[in-house]
């Protein structure tokens, strides 16, 4: 097992270093053409090395550091993966419940003169808090408005 473990090295940055060279945009390849780095990087260690120190675009300070995928377009796949649409699915929900409560208690403080008595109360009258009440579900968020 020690003996591979080099080796193991050595073919990850060769591999690496082959994917960078496909991935990094023609003109900003430096010395020779993209062909040229796909065959130099083949040879162990040195053709990475050469790829790395003379061929590779230099980064700006500025620039965001690189990421290599081989996804091209990295989405969620269903909205239930997406967390901003779960987040905005939330603050419906609780806008809602919070627009219903307010409708309620508006309905309730209205005094529109004598109220007959009915034979049951709503089920909404008594003032007990309900677990369904209250701030906006999850940490930290608070809907506009």
């Amino acid at each position: 097992m020690p003996r591979s473990i080099p080796i193991l090295i050595i073919l990850g940055l060769a591999i690496y270093s082959f994917f960078d060279v496909l991935k990094t945009d023609d003109s900003r390849i430096r010395r020779w053409p993209r062909t040229a780095w796909l065959v130099i990087v083949l040879l162990p260690v040195v053709g990475a090395a050469l790829w790395f120190g003379v061929g590779r675009p230099r980064r700006d300070r500025y620039d965001a550091p690189r990421i290599i995928s081989l996804k091209s377009n990295q989405r969620p796949v269903a909205p239930d993966d997406d967390p901003s649409f779960l987040r905005r699915l939330d603050e419906e929900a609780w806008r809602k419940k919070r627009e219903e409560r307010r409708a309620r208690e508006a309905g309730e403080q209205q005094p529109d003169g004598p109220a007959e008595p009915s034979e049951s109360p709503p089920p909404d009258s008594d003032k007990r808090r309900r677990p369904n009440d209250g701030p906006a579900p999850g940490p930290g968020i608070a809907p506009a408005g």
